[in-house]
């Protein structure tokens, strides 16, 4: 049994995202799958730090693109890296990691690709968690538009190989997943029920704050099979 979430990769990520993370062998990231850039509730270049948005300028066409092919400003980095050492300073306990991610950032020299540049980030993010115990993919095979959005999920987790899996997910998903579909691909389902205290936040802050940020995320939420 595999335990595989998919998701994309967004910019220095949420708690809930970690909180998914620490509970799979596998995240397939859905590189492929075109972005819904411009909408509310997007994060592919933007994250809420202390009530405000930090955002990375993208130098690419945006509408309904592949997530591998967003592209941004690499000039924009040293000002990222900034802002995350002025945010978390020495007030706070751990301020040190934050600082780590922030050299990350600045001494950047793999690219503009916004997909490999985020990964990176939740690679370093998870590792100052100590817990990256968890393994990826990257899902480069573009969607087939013949298929309903469950087909292509059903399709991507192929990617986990032939034994039976443990797929989980946001709640979100929920208004296009269809449960008999993936009942009959051999592929149990849970759902992620946070905590109403979890804010879409950049889990920075975690890290910074509590000298065991992946117990913190552990207890922001539970799973609940479909």
């Amino acid at each position: 049994m595999i335990r595989t979430a998919s998701d994309q990769p967004t910019f220095l990520p949420w708690a809930g995202l970690f909180h998914k993370l620490i509970g799979i062998d596998l995240m397939i990231w859905s590189v492929a799958v075109p972005v819904s850039y411009g909408a509310k509730d997007h994060y592919h270049n933007r994250v809420r730090l202390n009530g405000s948005w930090l955002s990375l300028p993208i130098t690419s066409k945006t509408d309904g693109v592949p997530f591998h092919q967003l592209r941004f400003d690499t000039k924009a980095l040293p000002k990222i890296a900034k802002t995350l050492r002025n945010t978390f300073g020495k007030a706070y306990p751990y301020y040190k990691r934050v600082q780590s991610i922030a050299d990350l950032i600045d001494g950047w020299k793999n690219g503009d690709d916004l997909a490999y540049f985020n990964t990176g980030l939740i690679i370093a993010m998870s590792g100052l968690m100590a817990s990256q115990d968890w393994h990826m993919l990257h899902d480069l095979v573009p969607p087939d538009p013949k298929l309903s959005k469950t087909e292509r999920l059903i399709e991507r987790l192929k990617l986990a190989g032939s034994g039976p899996i443990q797929y989980y997910m946001g709640r979100g998903a929920i208004r296009y997943i269809d449960a008999e579909l993936m009942k009959k691909a051999n592929i149990a389902v849970f759902v992620q029920v946070l905590n109403e205290r979890v804010k879409d936040e950049s889990a920075t802050q975690l890290i910074a704050s509590h000298e065991y940020p992946a117990l913190e995320i552990a207890r922001m939420g539970h799973w609940e099979q479909l």
